[in-house]
């Protein structure tokens, strides 16, 4: 709930406060109530989470600024090992400042499946959590020359995928692994490292069980055998205790890529692309599959642009068990977008409001619109937005609900504006808006 106006609470009730402590309320909600995630205790002891949200969104100071986006795959030089990484980032953002830029727009950097045959489009990741090792430096990454690593032959071997025409994800995605294989078995001891173990918890754990099981079995979680069909499981557990360091090592590499996306932000304001949804054999839906909606992908009805309609493939939260969940799901994919960042853009903005659910096997022409609660989605990214100090852009390209707009207006959400598709002058476009020559769904100019 939002704690711009008043809400009632009960008589007799006790807030457990998400930093510690309580504050005992009788009738309207305080309203000094801090902003976070609570529990409201009623006298009986009947527990309810209690969200307190501003109800808008961060805006920087400054809202006029201009820049560039960038598939970051394809931004190379001659350092990179067949795709563009952190450390092109980094270049790409001081040479953009010195024109004047001001901000960066990204691809989604969200990881994929850990298989030999990589994911092509960073909208079906495997997880919207985490990132994708295509994106680190290898060179520096701690321990890479100081422990005398011997990466000589990788390192030539990336440099030779680095001259194809086409971009070759498998092979820079081999060939980085095996690097980071070898730092890791040298690397030095770091207190921030083991400090980002901690703080990732339960989630990085599974996340980094899920990256290994999907290596040693070559594919997302309908290769897995038989128990392995939950992360709580008890296979998969046993499995935890057997294969610590490779859980361990894929933690690690998750750390690097936060490490080296905080350095290219230092350069430059990243704006990051938070994908409409998941693989459904990827990571994501095997630690969350309790709030997944199974047996469903989202996509768009048949219109006069399509009139197959689309299927994304992708399957949708199920709103009600979401929200039973305290929206867990949507609190930490949102939080961790916001990272080494100076905002988002939420592709496909009207997901928070509707979705076009596609029973698997029938087709688009079966699907119909499913309800989300997008008052508590719109607090909670409100909440998260604050916190971090990120602007948030949402996607709103098309047939856009009025009611739509008008919650982004309210919300201090960007609107995004192309001019491919936009027959106003600039002039007319919200003020409150990100506007664009073009995106990566549409020609490049």
């Amino acid at each position: 709930m939002s704690n711009d106006r008043p809400v009632r609470l009960g008589d007799d009730v006790t807030i457990r406060l998400e930093a510690g402590g309580e504050v005992r309320a009788h009738g309207d909600m305080p309203p000094d109530t801090p902003l976070g995630y609570h529990t409201l205790v009623h006298p009986d002891e009947r527990e309810h989470p209690l969200i307190v949200s501003p109800g808008a969104c961060f805006l920087p100071d400054d809202l006029r600024t201009w820049g560039w986006g960038a598939q970051l795959y394809s931004v190379r030089s001659s350092d990179s090992w067949g795709l563009g990484d952190f450390g092109d980032l980094r270049g790409l953002a001081r040479w953009a400042r010195s024109l004047g830029a001001g901000v960066l727009l990204l691809n989604p950097l969200h990881a994929t499946l850990p298989t030999a045959k990589q994911q092509r489009s960073p909208y079906t990741p495997s997880s919207r959590r985490f990132r994708n090792p295509l994106y680190l430096r290898l060179e520096e990454v701690p321990g890479a020359s100081e422990t005398g690593v011997d990466l000589e032959d990788l390192i030539a071997q990336g440099r030779a995928v680095n001259d194809e025409a086409v971009l070759d994800r498998d092979g820079a995605y081999a060939l980085k692994i095996a690097a980071l294989e070898r730092i890791y078995r040298r690397r030095p001891d770091s207190e921030d490292f083991e400090r980002y173990v901690v703080e990732g918890g339960r989630l990085l754990e599974d996340y980094a069980t899920y990256v290994a099981l999907a290596e040693r079995h070559g594919g997302g979680t309908s290769t897995f055998p038989p128990g392995f069909e939950r992360p709580d499981a008890a296979a998969v557990s046993r499995w935890r205790s057997s294969n610590r360091d490779r859980i361990h090592f894929h933690a690690w590499v998750q750390w690097l890529l936060e490490v080296q996306l905080q350095s290219a932000q230092e350069e430059i304001d990243l704006l990051h692309d938070l994908a409409i949804g998941v693989d459904a054999e990827g990571a994501d839906a095997w630690i969350w599959q309790d709030v997944v909606a199974s047996g469903i992908s989202v996509g768009a009805p048949p219109d006069e642009f399509n009139a197959l309609g689309q299927d994304w493939g992708l399957p949708p939260f199920d709103p009600w068990k979401l929200r039973d969940s305290t929206y867990e799901a949507f609190v930490q994919t949102v939080r961790s977008s916001m990272v080494a960042g100076a905002g988002i853009r939420f592709d496909h903005i009207m997901g928070l409001f509707r979705l076009f659910w596609i029973p698997r096997e029938l087709g688009t022409r079966h699907g119909a619109y499913v309800r989300y609660p997008y008052e508590d989605l719109l607090n909670i990214l409100a909440l998260e937005s604050v916190r971090a100090g990120a602007y948030v852009v949402g996607e709103d390209v098309g047939t856009v609900e009025p009611l739509v707009r008008e919650e982004m207006a309210r919300r201090n959400i960007m609107s995004y504006r192309l001019l491919w598709f936009e027959d106003d002058e600039p002039e007319r476009y919200p003020e409150l808006a990100m506007a664009a020559v073009t995106n990566h769904d549409l020609q490049t100019v």
